[in-house]
């Protein structure tokens, strides 16, 4: 996540998870060639980031998550 973001944005969800608290909230990074995304699950205190994000159009997309080696 670039640090801004990662700084910011999961600042908003509290607000989001009192509304929905039974349901997943998430943010989702797209570019043309990448994409990446991250949930908070209604019981979770940290993200999961997604391992893939499948962009349904013409064409079909499908960003696999990049692995750290």
């Amino acid at each position: 996540m670039i640090p801004v973001d990662g700084r910011e944005i999961p600042a908003l969800l509290p607000g989001f998870r009192a509304v929905g608290s039974e349901a997943a909230h998430g943010i989702m990074v797209l570019s043309l060639d990448h994409g990446a995304a991250w949930v908070w699950l209604p019981d979770g205190k940290q993200p999961v980031l997604a391992d893939s994000i499948s962009i349904i159009g013409a064409p079909i997309e499908v960003f696999e998550r990049r692995r750290a080696r």
